[in-house]
C-alpha cells in the first residue's frame, strides 16, 4: 500500500511541475502584448533600446507563429522608427501575405508611407493605389498618392487625386505642402 501512495504521490507531483511549467510557457500572443505594451518614439539611447527590445518580442511572436501578421506589422513600425526601412518593408510583405483580406489595405498604406519616406514614389504610388481602390473614400490616400505624383513631376495626376480628396475632407488642404493645384 505504502509503494502504491508513493507512487501516486509521486505521479501527482509530475502532474502539477508538468501543469506549472506549461503554464510558464509564453505562446506568440504573450510576446505581442509584452512589446505592444510599450510603443515609444524614438530619439535617444532609451528609447531606441526599448525599441530594439519591442524587434526582439515581436521576433520571439513570430517564431512561434510565423503567420502572425500583427506581429510583423508592428515589427516593421519599430524599424519603421529606427529607419530600417529595408526590414519595415520585409515585414511589411509578410504581413500583407499572412493578413486577413479586410485589413491588406492599412498595410500597403503604411508600406506606401514608408516607400515615400525613401524616394520610391512609383512604387508608394502603386500601393496607394490598391488602398483606393479597396476604399474609395479615403482622402488621406489620395492627397498621398497626389503627393507622390507631384514628386514624380506627374502635375496632373496629382492635381486629380488632390481634387478628390478635397471633396471628400476639406480639412485635406492643411497638408497641402508642396501641392499647387487649383
Amino acid at each position: 500500500m505504502n509503494n502504491k501512495c508513493a507512487l501516486l504521490l509521486c505521479l501527482l507531483m509530475l502532474s502539477v511541475i508538468t501543469g506549472y511549467a506549461q503554464s510558464k510557457r509564453h505562446n506568440a500572443d504573450y510576446y505581442f502584448h509584452s512589446a505592444a505594451k510599450y510603443l515609444v518614439s524614438p530619439g535617444d539611447a532609451v528609447t531606441d533600446s526599448i525599441i530594439k527590445s519591442n524587434i526582439a518580442l515581436y521576433t520571439k511572436a513570430i517564431q512561434l507563429d510565423h503567420k502572425f501578421y500583427q506581429a510583423y506589422r508592428n515589427r516593421s513600425r519599430e524599424y519603421y522608427q529606427l529607419k530600417l526601412y529595408d526590414k519595415a518593408i520585409a515585414d511589411l510583405i509578410s504581413a500583407i501575405r499572412y493578413a486577413k483580406p479586410k485589413e491588406k489595405w492599412y498595410l500597403y498604406e503604411m508600406r506606401a508611407d514608408i516607400y515615400y519616406e525613401i524616394n520610391n514614389f512609383k512604387a508608394a504610388v502603386y500601393d496607394l493605389g490598391f488602398v483606393i481602390s479597396v476604399d474609395g473614400n479615403v482622402a488621406r490616400a489620395y492627397l498621398k498618392r497626389a503627393k507622390a505624383y507631384w514628386q514624380l513631376n506627374l502635375k496632373d495626376k496629382a492635381c486629380n487625386d488632390y481634387s478628390k480628396a478635397f471633396k471628400m475632407d476639406p480639412s485635406v488642404a492643411d497638408n497641402k505642402e508642396f501641392l499647387i493645384c487649383y
